[in-house]
């Protein structure tokens, strides 16, 4: 009897293990499904960011919805905070991330990337009013305002003898806290900058030159190589034929 439990056991824990490493983004499996599942932090426009209608719209969403059709499928997004977004990733929830993810030495270690299909730069955002804070250097003993886990983060770290980094769920937040005075800067993203100031000029300027340019591209767990070249293939074709290019002057970025 206890022999018979114990083969149950091990048939079950060895019926989940297939089936979670099945339930994965294999291409083979995404395809039978029809739907390739994009996970992204829809917080972070002119990238992803939810409309008045709850719909996830935005640069990185078109171009996933391309990518989808052109390998014959439909896209799906997830909208998922990005403090958990890779762990969602690891955990499978989705098959893929895409939400403005630069493309990192670090990241590279635990993940693999699709081909790089834009750049992205930092720039320091201030108060209106702000006068002793006149590029990154400047920084220098202040609060700094970043968004959690991004280039941005760890850029603000970087910066000689900055007072203190202040780190917040979303990109959003860091903005709230420049206007009531809890922070003296912020580090962003560039084109997010030039969104969010469009809608509040009053309030806050870029300062500064522009720094830290990135690629960015699609994240895909590692050993996923079917699918990272179907992935590749159509935006190289995407790339190559002036379909990003025309994307990018539709969003200014």
């Amino acid at each position: 009897m206890r022999r018979r439990r114990l083969l149950f056991c091990l048939a079950v824990v060895l019926t989940s293990l297939l089936f979670s490493q099945a339930w994965g983004a294999s291409l083979g499996d995404i395809k039978a499904r029809g739907v390739l599942r994009f996970g992204t932090d829809a917080t972070y426009p002119p990238f992803e960011s939810v409309d008045k209608d709850g719909k996830i719209v935005g640069f990185d969403i078109d171009v996933g919805n391309e990518v989808a059709r052109r390998m014959g499928l439909k896209a799906e997004f997830i909208n998922t905070a990005w403090d958990g977004i890779f762990m969602a990733l690891n955990n499978q929830k989705f098959d893929v991330i895409i939400s403005s993810v630069s493309i990192t030495e670090k990241r590279q270690e635990a993940y693999d990337f699709s081909t790089p299909y834009k750049d992205s730069y930092q720039i320091v955002v201030v108060k209106k009013d702000e006068k002793e804070i006149k590029s990154k250097a400047d920084l220098k003993g202040k609060k700094v305002g970043v968004q959690i886990g991004t280039t941005s983060e760890k850029e603000a770290k970087g910066v000689a003898g900055v007072g203190e980094v202040k780190s917040y769920n979303t990109f959003v937040e860091p903005f709230m806290e420049l206007a009531f005075g809890r922070v003296e800067g912020i580090i962003v993203n560039g084109a997010v900058a030039n969104t969010f100031i469009s809608r509040y000029p009053d309030k806050f300027k870029i300062v500064g030159e522009p720094f830290l340019y990135n690629k960015q591209g699609i994240v895909i767990r590692k050993g996923e190589k079917e699918l990272k070249g179907a992935i590749d293939r159509v935006l190289k074709e995407m790339i190559d034929e002036g379909w990003i290019a025309r994307l990018r002057e539709k969003y200014m970025i």
